[in-house]
């Protein structure tokens, strides 16, 4: 609980600086609550190995990227990577706003994510009514055929100029269940989510992105089967970009804590306890990037624990091209992985030490002034294999 608490006082006093900095549009954390995907795949250290945080870190889009999303008006952009012979990673997202009237919009948006670790899918549709220059209330919908799945949503933008905004938001996932569901199991808790998010630009040409979110325990008995699904989470993040007069500073720090688990009733509770961090930092200058991330993750059940613990720098070059692909940049990245507790909860790949090095020829094919096409593929420095491929796309409209 300790971790929890310090996560909302470090947002909060980041709420208090926001009341004086200029604020663009943010990407919606308010998506990040509970969806009915989560519950496929029970997520545990069993298919972690060593290279999975360096997959992870290959395969997504660039802070750079990510700041231009949220920079754009209306944007849509996708990434995948290869986790393994059966699995892609995937991060998907759409943001769309029209203005139906002179205070009243429609916005549409779009979240996917899906890895080892996290499963979320919605498409949320909402309205906005600007009640005068400092405030705008909306609320927002997810609509399945399935009643039972509806979710519905509320939040409140508060704007001390034209480009300032801070969002509170609270969202009530499955809130019909109980009367709706077809397979007539109960929720014995309902699930609330709730939280802030905000993107502030301040002085020395930087501007950083912040969210907070708390998913309140759910806890579902699953009459078919007689099982109980438990889920509840907070997670909070940060990132930053800095022009410098010679360089551009990145920053991202995520952390999240959450419990989830499916058991059957008359064996006894038995639930993930799961937690971790993320820092990176990248240095771009000129045609190179210089990076490093570490990454820690903890999990625990029943009295057992896992532990990974991740180092990982990471180089990359550009070499332009005036052909059909704008430029390829050439990237080596390094993964220092550490790994302890029970073997038999953890991936038979995972090693106690493990040193695992890449190459990454990730080519650009730029489309449009505000879209492009990267391809991106890998190759295990270890034993010269192959190690995976993806691809990118973003659009700003």
């Amino acid at each position: 609980m300790r971790f929890s608490i310090w996560i909302f006082k470090f947002l909060f006093a980041l709420c208090l600086v926001s009341s004086f900095v200029s604020l663009a549009d943010a990407l919606d954390s308010r998506m990040l609550y509970y969806s009915d995907a989560e519950q496929t795949v029970i997520n545990s250290p069993d298919l972690i190995d060593g290279e999975y945080y360096s997959d992870i870190l290959a395969f997504e889009l660039s802070l750079k990227n990510h700041f231009s999303f949220l920079n754009a008006e209306n944007a849509y952009d996708i990434s995948v990577g290869s986790l393994s012979s059966k699995r892609f990673s995937i991060q998907q997202r759409l943001k769309f706003e029209h203005k139906l009237r002179k205070n009243l919009k429609l916005y549409l948006r779009y979240f996917e994510r899906e890895d080892f670790e996290l499963a979320r899918q919605e498409f949320m549709a909402g309205l906005g009514y600007r009640v005068n220059k400092l405030v705008e209330i909306s609320v927002h919908t997810s609509l399945f055929s399935q009643k039972s799945k509806n979710d519905i949503g509320f939040a409140a933008d508060f704007y001390l100029n034209p480009k300032n905004r801070l969002q509170f938001f609270i969202n009530f996932p499955d809130f019909a269940f109980n009367e709706r569901n077809e397979s007539e199991s109960e929720n014995l808790k309902q699930s609330l989510n709730f939280g802030m998010s905000s993107h502030h630009k301040i002085f020395l040409k930087t501007e950083f992105e912040f969210f907070l979110i708390r998913n309140t325990d759910l806890e579902r008995q699953e009459a078919v089967t007689d099982t109980v699904y438990e889920f509840s989470e907070t997670r909070a993040g940060l990132k930053l970009k800095s022009d410098l007069d010679w360089a551009t500073l990145y920053f991202l720090s995520e952390v999240f804590e959450a419990e989830e688990g499916r058991y059957a009733m008359l064996d006894g509770r038995s639930v993930w306890n799961r937690s971790g961090a993320r820092l990176n930092t990248r240095l771009s200058f000129e045609n190179w990037i210089f990076g490093l991330e570490y990454n820690w993750r903890k999990w625990h059940l029943n009295g057992e624990n896992v532990f990974h613990r991740n180092l990982m720098p990471h180089l990359w070059y550009s070499a332009k091209f005036n052909w059909v692909m704008n430029k390829v940049d050439f990237g080596l990245e390094t993964s220092l992985h550490d790994a302890s507790g029970l073997r038999a909860l953890r991936s038979d790949l995972d090693k106690n030490a493990d040193v695992n090095a890449r190459f990454n020829l990730r080519l650009n094919f730029k489309i449009s002034e505000t879209s492009f096409l990267n391809l991106l593929f890998s190759l295990d420095l270890d034993d010269g294999s192959w190690e995976g491929g993806g691809g990118q796309f973003q659009a700003l409209f």
